[in-house]
């Protein structure tokens, strides 16, 4: 789901949305498909805060891609069919892209576990023993990974360890963020 709240003209997100779907209609399925579709926002994705709403097309999809007319064959790495349900092998979306990323890397393999401990390695913020899942550093270049080597500690915690507790910041932080939009 794409929010553009930050966006305050509504020409402005409009002109976003156009450019978007155009760029996105460039990406297409190998028997020429439709790989993705901009729409409106349902009530509860609009309630969210959703101008609009990016869709990944499946009914016809191939592992081939055509990106402006010309084939490629390393975009799509696996193709799934979700039955309606969700269960402990429904395959997910993986994205990422960026200097530090490799984009030869293998994310064959990676789980919803791996998510977070890869995110606080690309934060350089050590990554819990105790995590289920592993930071994939194979994801980054060579270069990323030598000069931002992995820390762990024995563990963030566990819920019962978490206190909360309010400071004068708090107020002034939620007022901003209703000024913004986001609350």
């Amino acid at each position: 789901m794409l929010r553009f709240r930050d966006v305050a003209e509504p020409a402005r997100r409009q002109t976003i949305r156009r450019r978007l779907t155009a760029d996105l209609d460039r990406v297409r399925f190998a028997n020429g498909a439709p790989m993705f579709q901009v729409r409106d926002p349902r009530p509860r994705e609009s309630k969210e805060g959703a101008d609009f709403v990016v869709k990944v097309l499946e009914a016809r999809a191939t592992k081939r891609v055509l990106i402006d007319g010309e084939p490629h064959d390393d975009v799509v790495v696996h193709l799934s069919r979700i039955s309606g349900g969700h269960s402990l092998h429904t395959a997910g979306i993986f994205i990422a892209a960026g200097p530090d990323v490799d984009p030869a890397a293998n994310v064959d393999g990676i789980g919803i576990h791996d998510v977070a401990p890869t995110l606080l390695y690309a934060l350089s913020l050590p990554v819990a023993e105790d995590f289920a899942g592993h930071a994939r550093t194979e994801l980054f270049t060579e270069t990323y990974r030598r000069d931002h080597i992995l820390r762990t500690i024995p563990t963030w915690g566990s819920m019962d360890d978490w206190k909360v507790e309010t400071s004068p910041v708090d107020e002034e932080l939620i007022e901003e963020l209703k000024s913004l939009g986001y609350l």
